[in-house]
């Protein structure tokens, strides 16, 4: 479970998220909202933006957010499962401080899942 802030950032395969090593918040949600629809103004505003809230506020005023935190769990399930190897199951859990729980990913669900039966 994961601040979207630093979360996004495994999206792109940075797994040392503290802003001192690799930051790229906005340049990741860029590439996701391009590849959900995002015009150019829109995609202007994210890389502009100070912090995640910032972007997800941009998402939601265009109504793209839903589709980018699919986007951006998608390929963190797949940075994860990359990492994890087949040995073992990982997922991600996304919240931001301003607008609650944003998703999960695949293997978070199934983990919530497997555990919800065995207890």
């Amino acid at each position: 479970m994961g601040h979207i802030g630093k979360f996004v950032k495994l999206a792109a395969g940075i797994f040392n998220t503290h802003s001192r090593q690799a930051d790229g918040r906005g340049e990741i949600f860029c590439a996701h909202a391009a590849l959900c629809g995002a015009d150019r103004e829109t995609v202007r505003a994210l890389i502009d933006s100070a912090t995640a809230d910032r972007c997800l506020e941009i998402l939601q005023e265009r109504r793209l957010q839903e589709p980018v935190l699919a986007s951006l769990l998608g390929a963190i399930q797949v940075r994860l499962d990359r990492r994890t190897g087949e040995g073992a199951r990982a997922g991600a859990v996304l919240f931001s401080n301003q607008y609650g729980p944003l998703g999960m990913t695949r293997g978070a669900k199934e983990i919530l899942t497997a555990w919800k039966q065995n207890t």
